[in-house]
């Protein structure tokens, strides 16, 4: 059996709403998924070097959608 690890996904902010929309789906498709084993968060800050801000705490609404996503239940098996 084949087993996937994701080594570092993340969401740019998009518009209002759009980054917590994505967190909840992404891990709905990983934890359905069973090949992947585990996956990790690409957690920066990079709008320094002219990037966005991948981290899960770039707003409220995201940090909230990965409390109750990958907080309460890690993909990892």
């Amino acid at each position: 059996e084949k087993r996937l690890k994701v080594a570092g996904f993340a969401s740019s902010p998009g518009r209002p709403g759009e980054k917590a929309r994505w967190i909840r789906e992404a891990h709905r498709w990983l934890t359905e998924e069973t090949a992947v084993e585990a996956a990790i968060w690409f957690n920066y800050d990079k709008r320094g070097e002219g990037e966005h801000d991948w981290r899960i705490a770039s707003s409220p609404e995201s940090l909230a959608a990965f409390a109750e996503t990958f907080a309460a239940q890690p993909v990892s098996r």
